[in-house]
């Protein structure tokens, strides 16, 4: 069920006093349509209609009182939504939410489908054909997406949010980044295997598999040891049997770069360091859940 209108400011109704819809809208912090949607819809109870002067002629004005309102509140109850005439956004801004619930009532789903075009709209407004081809020449060309998304004229956030709402940029933009694989690390020393390896997006790499790689850990399910079952596959791919002796083998490296190498945070290898210290030599790190270090 949809929280009431008034319940963020049923501290501050007054049961003694009386109030318009711009009373009630400066009180919500809304605008006067908005809280004359909710008396239309229903979610303000009974209130009294008041003819104002206004030049030659008059204004209606409603006015509910206090009690009324708190009541309206208290009885916490869904109004009956009047569908026709009505378009379905309408009767959503009036406060429909029927989807779900057993009906033929399409106001949510057509009020989901309009705001998705409308972010689809504010999306290409901020990011134009223009840019977009911009956009993707730089990548081409070698540069960095913070650097392109510059010189295009636009942001990385706007290309990024652009990327997600329409495909075929993104299929674009995905290959595009074939071209920006960190060969070597920061220090000099040659990838085994640069893009997508262990550790390349960490030091840096912006390349289509690092990108891919990275964004398949958003969508992974979190699990009880995550981190640690990931550096385990990792010693794994570099010859060791288990964590304990790849961290054994590569006591000289700082807690840093061995993060990098396992894919796992800095915390967690220190953490582990500790464990083995503690336990000694034979035991296996990780006792305490990892989560998704």
């Amino acid at each position: 069920m949809r929280v009431h209108p008034l319940a963020a400011i049923a501290d501050t109704i007054d049961p003694d006093e009386s109030y318009t819809y711009a009373d009630l809208a400066e009180l919500a912090g809304v605008s006067p349509a908005t809280a004359g949607k909710w008396g239309l819809g229903g979610w303000l109870g009974e209130g009294g209609r008041e003819e104002i002067p206004a030049g030659k002629g008059t204004v209606t004005r409603w006015r509910y009182s206090g009690r009324v309102l708190l009541d309206a509140l208290a009885a916490s109850r869904r109004p009956q939504i009047p569908h026709q005439p009505l378009a379905p956004t309408t009767s959503y801004g009036y406060g429909c939410r029927h989807e779900g619930e057993g009906t033929d009532c399409e106001c949510l789903r057509v009020h989901n489908r309009l705001s998705r075009e409308r972010r689809r709209r504010r999306a290409a407004d901020r990011f134009p054909p223009e840019r977009r081809e911009r956009f993707l020449q730089a990548v081409r060309s070698g540069t960095p997406p913070p650097e392109a998304a510059t010189l295009a004229g636009t942001t990385l956030r706007a290309a990024a949010g652009f990327a997600v709402l329409d495909e075929n940029f993104r299929a674009q933009y995905v290959r595009a980044r074939e071209s920006l694989c960190l060969k070597r690390a920061p220090g000099g020393e040659p990838f085994t295997s640069p893009c997508g390896g262990a550790g390349a997006y960490r030091l840096g790499c912006w390349g289509r598999a690092c990108y891919e790689r990275h964004q398949r850990g958003y969508r992974e399910p979190a699990g009880p040891a995550r981190g640690l079952v990931r550096a385990a596959e990792r010693a794994a791919e570099a010859g060791f049997p288990d964590v304990t002796s790849y961290l054994a083998a590569h006591a000289d490296l700082s807690g840093a770069v061995l993060a990098a190498r396992l894919g796992v945070s800095k915390q967690s290898v220190y953490r582990w360091r500790a464990d083995l210290e503690a336990s000694g030599p034979g035991s296996s790190p990780g006792g305490r859940d990892e989560g998704t270090s």
